[in-house]
């Protein structure tokens, strides 16, 4: 039995997000997600991007909430993404 734990709560984890997973993700036999927060739920398209392909376990209420909240994590790190490559990127150029 495997158990990833999907964190985004510092800037250290976040860093480790892109890092090569110490697992191979089809390895996993499920994903069970507790509730909807990004720090449960955010790391989810990595793990399938990676190979992950079996299923999700979570309640209803909790899979309508993922659907708006993957979505709208996805624009928020675009526009972050954006964001830095006008603001910040020009000036560490310098």
């Amino acid at each position: 039995m495997s158990i990833a734990v999907c964190s985004r709560d510092s800037k250290e984890l976040r860093e480790r997000n892109w890092q090569e997973l110490p697992f191979d993700p089809r390895s996993l036999a499920a994903v069970l997600i507790t509730h909807a927060h990004i720090d449960h739920t955010g790391y989810l398209p990595r793990l399938v991007a990676q190979g992950f392909e079996g299923p999700v376990y979570c309640s209803r209420g909790t899979a309508d909430l993922i659907k708006i909240l993957l979505p709208d994590a996805a624009r928020l790190q675009e526009e972050e993404a954006a964001d830095f490559d006008i603001l910040i990127w020009p000036r560490l150029m310098l």
